[in-house]
């Protein structure tokens, strides 16, 4: 991975970690209602993060599919390479994405009108999982796209200066 794939990647894995700590401490403070503020705050942070670090994901995968596009010849097999990993990325990362504003709205609206409280759990636990596989999808590809940038830095055409930048 190169280093702005990294470190989007850290921003998601991270806003996952805190998301799951927040929602064992909602689980832990859900009778104190005076801790119930912190609650809502540190979540709508872990939201943003996680909304941040999905749709830089989605926007990288797009981005530097469409710059090293151009460096290859129409019929180049790297071309097919170069989209799966973007069809993978960015629909996994758009799928965590939806999952935690889903989650967020639904909490929103269940905080509203007194609902169950195992409505929102259940929500939570969805966004999670499907947060979680999305950086394991994530980090393989992501992994896989470097290996072709790689591959394409040591072909006798490239662009040493475009493809350092991929994504960037």
């Amino acid at each position: 991975m190169n280093g702005w794939a990294k470190i989007q990647f850290a921003i998601a894995a991270l806003a996952t970690a805190g998301f799951a700590a927040i929602g064992w401490h909602g689980f832990r403070v859900a009778a104190d209602a005076a801790q119930f503020a912190l609650h809502t705050q540190l979540a709508l942070i872990a939201t943003l993060a996680l909304v941040l670090g999905q749709a830089w994901m989605a926007l990288f995968a797009i981005g530097s599919e469409r710059r090293l596009r151009a460096l290859l010849a129409p019929g180049a097999p790297e071309r097919g390479a170069l989209a799966r990993v973007r069809d993978r990325v960015a629909g996994v990362a758009l799928a965590a994405l939806v999952a935690t504003l889903v989650h967020f709205a639904l909490a929103g609206r269940l905080f509203a009108s007194h609902a169950p409280r195992w409505i929102h759990a259940s929500a939570a636990l969805a966004a999670f999982a499907v947060q979680c596989l999305a950086l394991v999808v994530e980090a393989r590809e992501l992994a896989r796209h470097q290996r072709l940038v790689a591959g394409l830095a040591a072909g006798p055409a490239a662009s040493v200066r475009v493809l350092d930048s991929a994504g960037s």
